[in-house]
């Protein structure tokens, strides 16, 4: 899966995560999409259309992107280096 997000410099959000209506929200909301999820008819979840008044992904999001990640098959872990243990999934 491949994808962009294009911000808006003129964007009047201030930036960070401090409050849902951020810039930071919003894009994990736009990666949310390239990483392949939907929108979810669910409040607190960063998919649903507004973004959930959430400012970070909520259990649902989290449960969609552990389905299409690694364990789907979507993503091949590389190796970790020498001297650092590997990712552990989420779960």
């Amino acid at each position: 899966m491949s994808g962009y997000v294009a911000m808006n410099v003129r964007d009047p959000n201030p930036p960070g995560f401090g409050a849902p209506g951020d810039q930071g929200p919003v894009l994990l909301h736009e990666l949310g999409h390239v990483m392949g999820l939907g929108h979810v008819d669910r409040p607190g979840a960063i998919m649903e259309p507004s973004g959930g008044g959430v400012t970070d992904f909520g259990p649902g999001d989290l449960e969609g992107l552990r389905r299409v990640g690694r364990e789907a098959g979507c993503v091949v872990a590389p190796p970790a280096p020498a001297g650092l243990a590997a990712p552990r999934p989420a779960g």
